[in-house]
């Protein structure tokens, strides 16, 4: 029998939807595989999944990193469990405890969450140095003889706590140019736990291969899977993901909508459909487009993306807004300056923004103004890493580490 081990690196930056390990892409936009592929695919039957329901998870605490006590870890971790467990109609029942072995794809009797503070550990585990990374994930699946699905067998955690490289971990992070949420990475690590891959190259969802938005809890996207990899046995209600009529209450029917299936129901206004993502669209509940759900004139887009014709621009103070894009020369008002931008490393770009010029004068440092567009790359400078994901499926004890830049 051969196990199959699928390392997901998260380093430190619209398709919708998801995907699974099996079919995952990484930030080149490349879909992976594996040697089942060709004759099982890569469906909700076949897909990588946990045996049951029931998944016990072990942490080590030691070597965490600065800023983060055993509390506020233990605290983090829980909430990101039940953030998962939450998932409505499915079935899940997540626990952690202290005691990890600190494997890592050797012992699949105990699945391990554990912090590495040493480079030469690091190197050990992952094959490549840790700069720029900020954890790794390592599911291993099987398939059994005349078997068409794949069954996982383990799933090791690795976070990066190498103080030399100067990771900001912070549980209140909210700007991803000045620290790293442990609660975001955890959750996205914890999802290919589960059995999700990355989706799409850059998107506004938690398993984005590229993250370039604050997202630290499963979405609708990511809940989808989850049903379909662990789906409970009450019908859904309105929102809730589907595969077929049968899958929603009777008051429901399932509709699909930009390859999303979803019970939803007949409607004349929007009050009609509960919750504040639902409208009614065409006489049925929908989902707002995810281009609705953009930043606007203005308003923060520290966590997502402005919408068309605004840019994110991030001032001296660390804030980022929306601003109008005038880099064809058009656009801005009386009272405004179509200002040039840099990137984060104060390298002009071509792209200029309308700022107020009193909020020129009196919020903003001469040179201090970068758009967010820029805030992405391989390294890491003036302290602040940026993120990339990137995964890649490798045979147990043959790693083989593919440069990203």
């Amino acid at each position: 029998m051969r196990l199959w081990a699928f390392l997901c690196v998260l380093v430190a930056w619209p398709s919708v939807s998801y995907r699974y390990l099996c079919n995952s892409i990484d930030a080149q936009g490349n879909v992976w595989g594996d040697e089942h592929s060709p004759k099982l695919g890569c469906t909700a039957a076949s897909a990588p999944r946990w045996p049951g329901s029931s998944m016990q998870f072990y942490l080590d605490m030691e070597g965490l990193p600065n800023g983060i006590d055993s509390d506020t870890w233990l605290s983090l971790v829980q909430g990101v469990l039940e953030d998962w467990q939450a998932t409505p109609n499915a079935s899940l029942a997540l626990r952690s405890s202290v005691g990890s072995q600190r494997s890592f794809g050797t012992d699949a009797s105990s699945h391990d969450v554990f912090w590495v503070r040493d480079r030469d550990e690091w190197m050990s585990l992952i094959g490549a140095g840790p700069e720029g990374i900020l954890g790794v994930t390592l599911p291993v699946y099987s398939v059994a003889q005349g078997s068409s699905v794949r069954i996982l067998e383990d799933a090791d955690m690795v976070l990066n706590a190498c103080p030399e490289l100067g990771i900001v971990w912070d549980p209140n992070c909210t700007n991803l140019a000045d620290c790293f949420a442990p609660q975001a990475t955890f959750s996205h690590e914890f999802g290919h736990v589960l059995g999700l891959g990355h989706p799409c190259v850059a998107c506004e969802q938690l398993m984005s291969a590229q993250a370039v938005f604050m997202v630290d809890k499963p979405g609708f996207d990511e809940q989808s899977a989850i049903r379909m990899l662990y789906p409970g046995t009450t019908p859904g209600v309105l929102g809730d993901s589907c595969s077929g009529h049968h899958r929603c209450q009777s008051e429901f029917e399932c509709r699909t909508v930009d390859a999303q299936q979803y019970c939803s129901k007949p409607c004349a206004t929007d009050s009609e459909c509960s919750g504040s993502l639902m409208v009614c669209d065409s006489g049925f509940c929908s989902f707002q487009t995810r281009s609705s759900l953009s930043s606007h004139l203005a308003e923060d887009c520290s966590w997502r993306k402005c919408a068309v014709g605004l840019l994110c621009v991030t001032n001296s103070s660390g804030s980022s807004l929306c601003y109008t894009d005038c880099s064809t020369g058009s656009g801005c008002t009386d009272t405004e300056v179509c200002y040039p931008l840099k990137d984060n490393q104060s390298h002009p770009v071509h792209e200029s923004a309308c700022i107020e010029t009193a909020s020129l004068a009196s919020s903003f440092n001469s040179g201090s103004l970068s758009t967010a567009r820029q805030q992405s790359g391989c390294n890491a400078s003036n302290g602040a890493f940026h993120l990339w994901f990137f995964a890649l499926i490798l045979l147990i004890g043959v790693p083989r580490i593919r440069k990203k830049c």
